[in-house]
Protein backbone atom coordinates (compact mmCIF):
# COMPACT_ATOMS: atom_id res chain seq x y z
CA UNK A 1 0.00 0.00 0.00
CA UNK A 2 2.78 2.43 0.92
CA UNK A 3 4.61 1.57 -2.30
CA UNK A 4 1.53 2.48 -4.37
CA UNK A 5 1.24 5.80 -2.57
CA UNK A 6 4.88 6.64 -3.22
CA UNK A 7 4.45 5.96 -6.92
CA UNK A 8 1.49 8.36 -7.13
CA UNK A 9 3.06 10.97 -4.89
CA UNK A 10 3.69 14.29 -6.58
CA UNK A 11 5.09 17.56 -5.42
CA UNK A 12 2.52 20.31 -5.06
CA UNK A 13 4.05 23.77 -5.04
CA UNK A 14 2.14 26.74 -3.77
CA UNK A 15 2.33 29.52 -6.32
CA UNK A 16 1.42 32.55 -4.27
CA UNK A 17 1.29 34.86 -7.28
CA UNK A 18 -1.68 32.84 -8.62
CA UNK A 19 -3.70 33.21 -5.42
CA UNK A 20 -6.38 35.89 -5.09
CA UNK A 21 -7.38 37.44 -1.77
CA UNK A 22 -10.81 38.85 -0.87
CA UNK A 23 -11.74 41.77 1.38
CA UNK A 24 -12.66 39.32 4.15
CA UNK A 25 -9.18 37.82 4.01
CA UNK A 26 -7.16 41.05 3.92
CA UNK A 27 -9.34 43.91 5.14
CA UNK A 28 -11.28 41.56 7.43
CA UNK A 29 -14.50 43.31 6.62
CA UNK A 30 -14.98 46.14 4.18
CA UNK A 31 -13.92 49.24 6.14
CA UNK A 32 -10.53 50.95 5.84
CA UNK A 33 -8.99 54.26 6.88
CA UNK A 34 -7.86 56.15 3.79
CA UNK A 35 -4.75 58.21 4.58
CA UNK A 36 -3.51 59.17 1.12
CA UNK A 37 -4.41 59.35 -2.54
CA UNK A 38 -2.49 59.79 -5.78
CA UNK A 39 -3.10 59.50 -9.51
CA UNK A 40 -1.50 56.61 -11.38
CA UNK A 41 -0.17 57.59 -14.81
CA UNK A 42 0.16 55.42 -17.88
CA UNK A 43 3.72 54.49 -18.82
CA UNK A 44 4.99 54.29 -22.40
CA UNK A 45 8.57 53.13 -23.02
CA UNK A 46 9.19 53.26 -19.24
CA UNK A 47 8.23 56.94 -19.09
CA UNK A 48 5.07 58.38 -17.49
CA UNK A 49 2.56 60.10 -19.75
CA UNK A 50 -0.09 62.64 -18.76
CA UNK A 51 -2.82 60.00 -19.08
CA UNK A 52 -4.34 58.99 -15.71
CA UNK A 53 -5.23 55.28 -15.73
CA UNK A 54 -6.09 54.74 -12.06
CA UNK A 55 -6.24 56.29 -8.60
CA UNK A 56 -4.23 54.69 -5.79
CA UNK A 57 -5.39 55.01 -2.19
CA UNK A 58 -3.23 54.38 0.85
CA UNK A 59 -5.42 52.45 3.29
CA UNK A 60 -4.85 51.44 6.89
CA UNK A 61 -6.58 48.22 7.99
CA UNK A 62 -7.99 48.70 11.52
CA UNK A 63 -9.19 45.07 11.66
CA UNK A 64 -5.80 43.68 10.59
CA UNK A 65 -3.23 45.10 13.03
CA UNK A 66 -3.38 48.51 11.31
CA UNK A 67 -1.36 47.23 8.35
CA UNK A 68 -1.13 49.61 5.41
CA UNK A 69 -1.86 48.67 1.80
CA UNK A 70 -2.39 50.42 -1.52
CA UNK A 71 -5.76 50.01 -3.22
CA UNK A 72 -5.82 50.87 -6.91
CA UNK A 73 -9.10 51.78 -8.61
CA UNK A 74 -9.04 51.91 -12.42
CA UNK A 75 -10.14 55.15 -14.07
CA UNK A 76 -9.84 58.84 -13.26
CA UNK A 77 -12.60 59.19 -10.65
CA UNK A 78 -11.35 60.25 -7.21
CA UNK A 79 -13.73 58.97 -4.55
CA UNK A 80 -11.72 60.79 -1.85
CA UNK A 81 -9.28 63.66 -2.39
CA UNK A 82 -6.09 64.43 -0.48
CA UNK A 83 -7.63 67.76 0.57
CA UNK A 84 -10.61 65.92 2.15
CA UNK A 85 -8.23 63.60 4.00
CA UNK A 86 -6.21 66.53 5.38
CA UNK A 87 -9.37 68.46 6.32
CA UNK A 88 -10.57 65.39 8.25
CA UNK A 89 -7.44 65.12 10.41
CA UNK A 90 -5.41 62.77 8.20
CA UNK A 91 -7.79 59.89 7.53
CA UNK A 92 -11.26 59.11 6.25
CA UNK A 93 -13.18 55.93 7.03
CA UNK A 94 -14.42 54.27 3.84
CA UNK A 95 -15.98 51.02 2.65
CA UNK A 96 -14.39 49.11 -0.20
CA UNK A 97 -16.41 47.41 -2.95
CA UNK A 98 -15.04 44.80 -5.34
CA UNK A 99 -11.72 44.29 -3.56
CA UNK A 100 -9.17 41.78 -4.87
CA UNK A 101 -5.58 41.39 -3.70
CA UNK A 102 -2.64 39.38 -4.96
CA UNK A 103 1.13 39.06 -4.67
CA UNK A 104 3.56 39.62 -7.51
CA UNK A 105 7.30 39.05 -7.77
CA UNK A 106 9.47 42.12 -8.26
CA UNK A 107 12.56 42.25 -10.47
CA UNK A 108 14.77 41.56 -7.46
CA UNK A 109 12.82 38.38 -6.62
CA UNK A 110 10.88 39.67 -3.62
CA UNK A 111 7.09 39.51 -3.31
CA UNK A 112 4.91 42.59 -3.04
CA UNK A 113 1.18 42.79 -2.31
CA UNK A 114 -1.05 44.73 -4.67
CA UNK A 115 -4.80 45.24 -4.67
CA UNK A 116 -7.60 46.68 -6.76
CA UNK A 117 -11.20 47.61 -6.09
CA UNK A 118 -14.23 48.86 -7.96
CA UNK A 119 -14.96 51.82 -5.69
CA UNK A 120 -14.69 53.45 -2.26
CA UNK A 121 -17.51 55.08 -0.31
CA UNK A 122 -17.04 57.45 2.62
CA UNK A 123 -18.64 56.17 5.84
CA UNK A 124 -20.93 58.91 7.11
Amino acid sequence: MVENFKKKESIIMLQIEKMRFTADMIIRGDTVLVTGVREVKEYVDNKPTDKVVAVSYTAVLPNFSYNEIQIRIPGKKMYITQEEIEANGGSIEATVTGFEGRFFRTKDGNYTFTSTAEKLEVVK
